[in-house]
């Protein structure tokens, strides 16, 4: 059955209406091609291509947008000599971040080992902190400011390749 018809009249307050709906269904074959033109082919892959490139470049450009920005180290706070040859050093970190207040790192060093090849012990927003009593391995401080990471047991290597063990006692005066 390849058409249909469909024939309706009424009648409504003397109008007469009549409808009528034909339908005629024809199936037309789908011819797929073999081989399509060369010029096509490179034209599709160019445009493949194109959209994928975009869609990367904006996948990274988003990703750049979100990528937090490091805090840098800038200048030396604090160099003050404990036992030989260590020394209680500090340097102010910049977050890179108007919201968030500047920190000051502190370090024990000694002659072998360096500020680039170990972590602060002492994380802090107060740049004067004390220097109390110290002696062989033991050293106090005292901070006035909010600190945000400590640790009291440090290791220090020195310049024979032993390890110095130090213990640091902080007073925590916080003060806005």
């Amino acid at each position: 059955m390849n058409s249909v018809s469909i024939r309706s009249s009424f009648l409504t307050d003397s109008v007469a209406f009549t409808y009528s709906y034909s339908y005629n269904r024809q199936i037309k074959p789908v011819t797929i091609a073999s081989s399509t033109s060369p010029i096509l082919k490179v034209a599709m892959k160019a445009i493949k291509t194109l959209f994928f490139l975009m869609v990367l470049l904006s996948g990274l450009f988003t990703a750049w947008l979100f990528i937090p920005i490091p805090a840098t180290m800038d200048k030396q706070t604090l160099d003050l000599p404990l036992t030989e040859p260590f020394k209680l050093v500090a340097y102010r970190s910049n977050p890179n971040d108007a919201s968030k207040p500047l920190t000051y790192h502190y370090y024990v060093i000694s002659d072998v080992v360096g500020v680039d090849d170990m972590d602060p012990f002492l994380v802090t927003t107060d740049q004067f902190v004390k220097l109390g009593e110290f002696d062989e391995n033991t050293f106090s401080l005292t901070v006035n400011g909010k600190i945000e990471s400590y640790t009291n047991d440090l290791w220090i290597k020195k310049a024979d390749g032993k390890l110095q063990h130090w213990y640091v006692s902080v007073d925590a005066n916080y003060i806005r």
